[in-house]
């Protein structure tokens, strides 16, 4: 009877100790999955129109979090840039912009001034972008509309 009733002990222990764990694992998951589906959510980006210099783009920008972003490569094409193109050997990854006299390196990262790679597309701040090619930048939260005006090509 004593080995009944260890056996019942230990069983009963480890059922238990299984369910606990199941239970831990259970509560993980859950909360992953919570995690997850938030982090979709605040991930969903804000589609905006870029207008350079009075004509409007095909390419798009981005609000993204909190930046207003806009397709670095696209945009300075359009504002007529003698030399865009990415630096790729060196670590990190910069990206390159001439726009008549003023010339700009801008590190690929991800911190608040970097440009950023979504979907194998470069965007910069349009704020940023402007002041370093001697812009001017305007965004409409309500129009969902970026406009950046660049002085004529020198």
């Amino acid at each position: 009877m004593g080995n009944f009733a260890r056996g019942v002990g230990v069983s009963t222990g480890e059922r238990t100790f299984r369910e606990a764990k199941q239970m831990r694992r259970l509560s993980l998951a859950v909360a992953l999955a919570v995690v997850a589906l938030s982090l979709c959510v605040c991930a969903a980006d804000t589609q905006l129109s870029v207008v350079v210099n009075g004509k409007a783009l095909k390419a798009h920008g981005l609000v993204h979090g909190k930046r207003v972003l806009v397709p670095i490569i696209e945009v300075a094409k359009a504002a007529g840039a003698s030399d865009v193109g990415v630096i790729e050997n060196v670590k990190p990854v910069r990206i390159k912009v001439c726009l008549g006299s003023r010339c700009a390196i801008f590190k690929v990262g991800d911190g608040p001034r970097d440009v950023l790679l979504i979907d194998k597309v470069y965007y910069i701040n349009y704020d940023l972008l402007a002041k370093a090619l001697g812009g001017a930048a305007k965004y409409d939260a309500k129009a969902k509309k970026v406009v950046l005006q660049f002085g004529k090509k020198g």
